[in-house]
């Protein structure tokens, strides 16, 4: 009879060969042979002259394989050196609107009799409209691995921007035998199961910096720009105002950008408000029932309502120009303005402003928050003098 720690057809799930095998290699050759405890009770002479041996002789060799099963496990790029392989664990990727990411979810194994899948991981699950495709599979035999590869896209929507999506998978052993006890069964999922592989992908907003606008507009409240009062060379806030005179011409040139967003500059229409251009505020509403004061809307140019906050009100300026000049090769827009005030602006506050948009998305991808180092609108208040 056979050791109960051997047995020829299934060992059982507590033998220790992973404490003392090596599992890169794909199976394992014993070759055990039983053997008869004589008892006491046995008559050895009348055995031996009954059956021509003495009753403990070696039986016949009994041979057998045992296949040595790893995990699967995810193949990463720095590993394997493979174009299509895995991503490390935590990787972040960025993906923004109308730019979609795509990677590889590669899992592997070392025997060619194992099918390994890769799946998505119910809890966090992925984020809509990401997309996974059905499984390839490629054998390397130069590194004698069976490779599983599934190839994820994600581009976001604008709705989606501002978030950030875990999003895990696993690599499972399809050929793993479910059959014997349950503790047998469990250890063969287990074994079957590699480790999660887990990647963030970040959708984020456009944030707009006004970085490289010249000259920069007087900023009202006379704080200098930065932390501890340093000024940051080239940096610009969104809002402030020049003194101008007229008759005389003014030019400066607009710079927005995003990291990796491509932007396009053009002016905004009412209503527009600018709250910081001035100590007082100034500001271009729509009329509505019962407005008083400057608005747009009730025919007359008055107030800070220029051609390009009320076009409506105000006829095209014979002098003011807005040139788009496209992006430069670090994908900074830039526009110029040119304005020489008319002597009917005398004595006025004129408010203009100017919205940085992406050319896929528009402003519906731009991040709408309002501060000093960010924001999707830029305002000049003109305070326009006599001129003398």
């Amino acid at each position: 009879s056979l050791p109960p720690s051997i047995h020829p057809s299934r060992p059982p799930a507590s033998l220790p060969l992973s404490r003392s095998l090596s599992l890169s290699s794909p199976s394992l050759w014993l070759a055990p042979q039983a053997q008869q405890l004589v008892s006491s009770a046995v008559n050895v002479a009348k055995w031996v002259s009954v059956y021509g041996h003495t009753p403990n002789n070696d039986s016949c060799t009994v041979c057998l394989t045992l296949a040595i099963k790893a995990p699967p496990f995810f193949v990463d790029t720095a590993a394997s050196g493979l174009a299509w392989a895995s991503p490390p664990e935590g990787t972040a990727f960025v993906a923004r609107y109308g730019r979609p990411i795509a990677f590889n979810i590669t899992a592997g194994s070392s025997s060619i009799s194992q099918r390994v899948s890769v799946v998505l991981v119910a809890d966090p699950g992925a984020p809509n409209g990401m997309y996974i495709a059905d499984p390839q599979f490629i054998l390397v035999s130069s590194l004698n691995l069976y490779l599983t590869v599934r190839t994820v896209t994600f581009s976001p929507s604008p709705g989606q921007l501002g978030s950030t999506y875990p999003v895990c998978f696993l690599s499972l052993d399809t050929s793993v035998d479910t059959t014997g006890t349950a503790e047998e069964q469990a250890l063969a999922k287990t074994l079957g199961k590699s480790l999660s592989r887990c990647i963030t992908v970040q959708a984020p907003l456009a944030v707009v910096t006004w970085n490289g606008t010249t000259p920069c507009p007087t900023d009202p409240t006379a704080v200098t720009w930065g932390d501890g009062g340093a000024t940051s060379a080239g940096a610009c806030r969104p809002y402030g105002n020049r003194t101008v005179t007229a008759g005389c011409k003014y030019s400066f040139t607009l710079a927005a950008s995003a990291p990796g967003y491509d932007l396009v500059i053009r002016e905004r229409s009412s209503p527009i408000s600018c709250p910081l251009c001035v100590a007082s505020g100034v500001s271009v509403p729509l009329c509505s029932a019962g407005s008083s004061g400057a608005c747009c809307g009730d025919g007359r140019c008055e107030g800070a309502e220029s051609s390009g906050s009320c076009p409506g009100d105000c006829a095209a300026e014979l002098d003011y120009s807005i040139t788009d000049l496209g992006r430069d090769s670090n994908n900074v827009a830039h526009a110029s303005v040119t304005w020489r005030m008319e002597r009917e602006t005398q004595g006025r506050t004129l408010l203009r402003c100017y919205d940085a948009v992406d050319i896929l998305g528009g402003l519906s991808v731009v991040d709408k928050t309002i501060n000093d180092h960010n924001s999707p609108i830029f305002c000049i208040a003109f305070i326009v003098s006599r001129c003398r």
